[in-house]
């Protein structure tokens, strides 16, 4: 074996033991601080946007790991997953500490790679036989495909905080001017009062995270223009219902419409808590600290799907997306109408 491959076998067997001292199979791990946490946190755009880093993460290092058993194509798949990985290492640290943190609390460093894979419900190991086709085809695309910008985690988690940040803030303008068109003169006045103060606070952040969004669009290479985006998250809320009118003048003075907060760690579970009241804090801090389902990342990326791939001009490059759109998911891109839907969504793979 090359050392090239040694470094890679190396850095696999670090992710996905992720600190065990041996290659036992890892055991069930530290129990989840609340029922509430597995499965996609929509209610906190950070985290779900590090669940979806750790997603693509997961899936590299199983297409890497499998293509060491590839032996026209194991050099340069060990080379360039080695090359990625040091250039990732530090976001994907980040992600994982923050992501043990969110799920098993104050035991959060019990937790290795295998038990956030399942607390998310992704994918264990991969379906494709060592000397099938298919994985021939993958692998020889690995290297090429992990210069694109898709798999620059950090450009990715930049783009996701921004996206949080003006998604907060045009649901408090959009909302606001719908419903000031709406309510009777005292709560309209009351409602201009509370926007008002909103605005001299939230500002500076808004203006920040406007000059970043082409920036980080760009950087991160993603479908369509910051521009649609804007324009179909200002339909999304266009239209609020009364009770979110009657309601916002209160909304707005809550950290739920902090520009500043939109991406901001999800608050801690009270572990010492008897289960019942655990799982009842755990609904009042979704509910104090984000409304249900307000998640701010809403870009109009276009999935690739296989009925898009039939015409793509290099097949090697197709197969290689429809392999990883198990693991590069951005679920609540699929939600049309976030209000309605449920506050989690679990994975789950044939």
């Amino acid at each position: 074996m090359s050392l090239r491959r040694l470094i890679c076998a190396a850095l696999l067997g670090q992710v996905l033991l992720a600190g065990a001292a041996t290659p036992a199979p890892a055991p069930e791990g530290p129990p989840l601080v609340s029922e509430e946490r597995q499965g996609y946190a929509f209610e906190f755009p950070r985290v779900l946007a590090q669940q979806r880093l750790f997603g693509i993460a997961h899936g590299v290092s199983l297409l890497a790991t499998a293509c060491l058993d590839v032996p026209a194509t194991a050099n340069a798949s060990a080379g360039a997953y080695t090359a990625w990985y040091e250039q990732q290492q530090s976001i994907i640290d980040e992600v994982r500490e923050e992501l043990a943190a969110f799920y098993f609390g104050a035991r959060a460093n019990e937790a290795k790679w295998s038990h956030l894979v399942r607390a998310l419900n992704l994918r264990p190991k991969l379906s494709l036989a060592a000397d099938s086709p298919e994985l021939a085809a993958a692998c020889a695309s690995l290297p090429e495909a992990l210069k694109q910008p898709r798999y620059d985690l950090a450009a990715l988690f930049k783009l996701e905080a921004t996206l949080a940040a003006i998604g907060i803030a045009t649901r408090a303008d959009v909302h606001s001017t719908a419903c000031m068109a709406r309510l009777p003169a005292a709560q309209n006045a009351h409602l201009k009062q509370q926007h008002a103060e909103w605005l001299t606070r939230e500002d500076a952040a808004i203006q920040t995270a406007h000059a970043q969004l082409q920036l980080h669009w760009q950087d991160s290479a993603t479908r369509g223009t910051a521009e649609e985006w804007l324009n179909k998250l200002r339909e999304h809320y266009a239209n609020p219902s009364a009770e979110r009118c009657n309601n916002l003048a209160g909304w707005l003075q809550t950290p739920a419409a902090s520009v500043t907060q939109s991406f901001a760690p999800a608050p801690p579970i009270v572990a010492q808590a008897a289960p019942a009241a655990a799982e009842a804090h755990a609904v009042s801090a979704v509910k104090q600290v984000h409304a249900p389902i307000e998640s701010a990342s809403l870009p109009p990326v276009v999935t690739n799907t296989p009925e898009a791939q039939t015409t793509d001009s290099n097949p090697i490059k197709s197969l290689f997306e429809f392999f990883m759109k198990a693991f590069d998911e951005r679920p609540h891109e699929a939600q049309t109408s976030p209000h309605g839907q449920p506050g989690r969504s679990q994975r789950a793979h044939p």
